[in-house]
């Protein structure tokens, strides 16, 4: 039966059959008798109708094959980052997203978070929370610093010597 075939009930067939009727003006079956049977309108319509049902699917299937995300990504970044993980990030979301255009801002954090705020930026990557209310934070991760010197050419008196005691590394 053809309201099984397309899932529906068959007073909801009927009922959709009669609005499509009612729209093109034409009566698309001959309900006489038992059956119901093609008029001409139905029968140049049929085809028609097949048509638009497979591009539709090809549709789907043209629009289902692009997946993932789409369109630009504006992020902003501090100076280390873009300088360090950032580059690996954004060529795995490029392999991840291909249709997706990742543009990176390198400034200051306040400038970042001035961006972001107008809607120039779509993410910010900043040191510490932004303490404005309209914007909201999530912790990445914790980097470690280090002092580091070379060796000086020449030796350099240390004017305060208990300095480097009172400030332990932890």
């Amino acid at each position: 039966m053809a309201a099984e075939r397309v899932h529906l009930s068959v007073s909801s067939l009927s009922k959709r059959i009669t609005e499509l009727e009612a729209s093109l003006g034409q009566s698309l079956f001959d309900r006489a008798g038992h059956r119901a049977e093609l008029t001409e309108a139905g029968t140049q319509l049929l085809p028609l109708a097949g048509a638009l049902l497979q591009q539709a699917d090809r549709l789907r299937q043209d629009i289902g094959a692009v997946t993932g995300l789409r369109g630009s990504c504006h992020i902003g970044a501090g100076e280390l980052s873009a300088l360090t993980w950032l580059p690996r990030l954004v060529v795995a979301v490029g392999r991840a997203h291909p249709q997706l255009d990742v543009t990176v801002h390198v400034d200051i954090g306040e400038t970042l978070a001035d961006r972001l705020d107008r809607g120039e930026l779509d993410v910010a990557l900043i040191a510490g929370q932004s303490r404005r209310s309209a914007l909201q934070s999530t912790p990445l991760a914790q980097a470690e610093f280090a002092w580091c010197a070379g060796a000086p050419a020449q030796p350099v008196p240390i004017r305060r010597p208990g300095l480097c005691v009172a400030h332990p590394a932890q």
